[in-house]
């Protein structure tokens, strides 16, 4: 029926710290899972590519040194690629850059001390992909990374469906470019459907033939874990039953042969397929994320980047540990030995379904690692012994708000609401208030009718109202050095919230210290930041952040964009921003305003929500320190202490040093 073919490819992902799995069982898993693999490989004929992080290369070579020598006579006859991944199997988008290029560096240090080879393909970790990793990649050496395709063309509608089939590249906002190889979610899922028997044989080639077209493509059929057959981590209560007369992998081998067989398809190395393909069609040169998915990730909603960030046993709390370690070194002469502990601290693996006692041991070498770093936050506010005003500062009150003004700002806030922002003016970006409150029937649509206030903070949990500050506040005041702070403790059934809100001179800065017990999964976000819908122009709206490179990566805001929705009752949230250098800056043709953080304060993630309305829009900024997902649903009682900060300015290039 068909003449074209389908030349298959596939990936298999190997991880010994892989979150369910025990320390006592990972010779097991070599057992059962890494020496089937090899032995299909060797007895089929079929070519595959294998990735695994150093970090797992070393721990096999340490168990089972005789399994590494059969790896490299494998890739030395070309049955097997070595795939990428880095020292350790972290999300890249999450961490600095400076860390993610140690992580690639150290990798590829153990693949050449071990198997004497370096690769030239990258899989993504967990496909967490953001554009100003490229860069870091190139300079590791990579030719190409492997992708999932599903949720990026997902993102970019405008995509021809076709390119799938093919490699393309991604490129960077400066305009570099890296080869890209898809995977895909949907197709290894169905391959391991069919080798757990939740699918029959029937069913899974007929998916596999609807690929078929009318010219030679590619699929990837296979890049996930390879240690789901004839093993079960244990992760999910709905995994599928092992049964252990039926080998798994015996029957994976069995179906690799047929489809080699079958004229219809071909099996190659992923470096193949790259190759045939490169010399034969002009690549696009494709922009993977959008404001809508800043960071692509792979399979369904509820793995994305939160998933990693704020969610889990405490994400917060080891996220916000490992930014005061990497603080600590990043400017110093250190060991490479205390990089490769940096990188093993943010291993993806204890952010997600980690085991109570794997949970233990990571909190315990945490503990003896962070005494051994000197750290200072620069960034703390502290009472000054003498005040000295620069900025001649000018506070009232009326109609039941707090105007304060100097030479640069102009801010009204709202003590009968938390100490909301009313509203705040930059005076060298003109006359208009650029944030602050949106009243009750402002936008003509019922889902937008609410009063939409700047400067508070939320927390919510299952079948319980929710919790702000929001509320009538008794307040102080104080002068602090060239500025002035307004400061309310506000209590609730959870615990205590200190609020602080500092006018100096051409910042403000807002600071949250939470102190907070909780007795179940909740979303806690704070500093909501509300743009009033006449200071930008919306047709060159743009918004630039961090995400795990030496470069921002740069959106154009001009589709909905809704970080903060929930997927499903369980999971509470889309995605956000990496943020890795603290610094959000929003702007347009005219007009920048920056929000800055300090990670090794609270590493917490910041979101965006934005839609058209009529003539109008709706532009929100928020950060979240706690998300609920899969991996947070059983967490149980826990304690939520930490200080928050957001300092709000102007863009230098957009500003005169004595304003407007």
């Amino acid at each position: 029926m068909y003449s074209a073919k389908i030349d298959l490819y596939s990936i298999f992902h190997l991880n010994l710290n892989y979150s369910s799995i025990e320390v006592a069982q990972r010779e097991d898993v070599i057992s059962r899972c890494y020496w089937p693999l090899l032995n299909l490989v060797e007895s089929s004929k079929v070519p595959v590519g294998i990735e695994l992080s150093g970090y797992t290369l070393e721990l096999i070579n340490e168990l089972n040194p005789q399994w590494v020598s059969q790896l490299i006579a494998l890739i030395a006859h070309k049955h097997i690629e070595l795939i990428g991944s880095g020292y350790h199997q972290i999300i890249g988008p999450l961490v600095p850059s400076k860390l993610n290029q140690a992580n690639l560096y150290h990798g590829n240090r153990v693949y050449k001390e071990l198997l004497a080879c370096s690769p030239s393909i990258a899989l993504v970790n967990e496909q967490a992909f953001s554009s100003s990793l490229i860069p870091l990649y190139l300079e590791a050496g990579y030719q190409c990374l492997v992708m999932e395709w599903n949720n990026s063309a997902s993102a970019n509608s405008d995509w021809n469906p076709k390119w799938r089939y093919f490699p393309q590249q991604a490129i960077t906002h400066n305009g570099d470019t890296i080869d890209i190889l898809w995977s895909d979610s949907i197709t290894f899922q169905q391959t391991q459907r069919y080798i757990h028997g939740e699918n029959n044989r029937e069913k899974y080639l007929t998916y596999i033939k609807k690929h078929l077209g009318t010219q030679n493509h590619t699929l990837c059929i296979y890049s996930s874990d390879a240690e789901i057959f004839d093993f079960r981590p244990g992760r999910f209560h709905d995994e599928a039953f092992l049964v252990q007369s039926l080998s798994e992998w015996k029957k994976l081998k069995t179906l690799f042969m047929d489809l080699q067989e079958d004229p219809s398809f071909g099996f190659f190395l992923p470096s193949q397929i790259l190759n045939k393909y490169q010399k034969k069609r002009h690549p696009h040169k494709l922009l993977l994320a959008k404001a809508s998915l800043p960071v692509p990730v792979k399979k369904q909603g509820k793995y994305n980047l939160l998933r990693w960030a704020v969610t889990g046993r405490d994400d917060l709390k080891i996220n916000t540990a490992c930014w005061k370690f990497f603080h600590s070194i990043h400017t110093k002469e250190v060991s490479d030995w205390v990089w490769r502990d940096l990188c093993y601290l943010w291993a993806s693996d204890f952010r997600t379904h980690i085991t109570e006692k794997r949970w233990q041991l990571y909190q315990a070498q945490l503990k003896s690692m962070l005494p051994k770093i000197i750290y200072r936050n620069n960034n703390t506010l502290k009472t000054p012994s003498a005040i000295t005003q620069k900025n001649q500062y000018r506070v009232s009150s009326k109609d039941q708000l707090i105007h304060c003004e100097n030479t640069h700002l102009d801010i009204e806030i709202n003590p009968s609401r938390g100490l909301s922002i009313y509203k705040i003016r930059f005076k060298c970006l003109g006359e208009l208030f650029a944030l602050g409150t949106i009243p009750h029937g402002f936008y003509d649509r019922i889902d937008y009718v609410a009063d939409w206030y700047t400067g508070h903070y939320t927390y919510e949990t299952i079948a319980k109202h929710k919790l702000t500050d929001l509320a009538e506040t008794e307040y102080s005041i104080r002068a602090v050095p060239n500025g002035m702070e307004f400061i309310a403790c506000i209590d609730n059934e959870l615990g205590q919230i200190n609020k602080r809100i500092s006018v100096r001179d051409k910042e403000f800065i807002l600071k949250y210290s939470f102190d907070l017990e909780i007795n179940s999964p909740g979303v806690l976000r704070c500093a909501y930041m509300s743009f009033l819908p006449d200071f930008f122009d919306v047709e060159s709206l743009y918004i630039e952040v961090f995400n795990g490179g030496d470069e921002p990566d740069r959106f154009a805001i001009n589709q909905i964009v809704d970080h903060g929705a929930p997927i499903s009752h369980l999971v509470s949230a889309r995605t956000g921003f990496g943020d890795t250098k603290g610094e959000i800056r929003i702007g347009d043709k005219n007009k920048l305003i920056k929000f800055n953080t300090d990670k090794s304060q609270c590493a917490s993630i910041p979101m965006l929500k934005f839609e058209p309305i009529g003539e109008s829009y709706f532009l929100r900024l928020f950060y979240s320190l706690q998300e609920m997902d899969d991996t947070s649903v059983n967490q149980g009682r826990k304690k939520i202490v930490t200080d928050f900060s957001v300092t709000i300015t102007v863009g230098d290039d957009h500003c005169s040093q004595t304003g407007s």
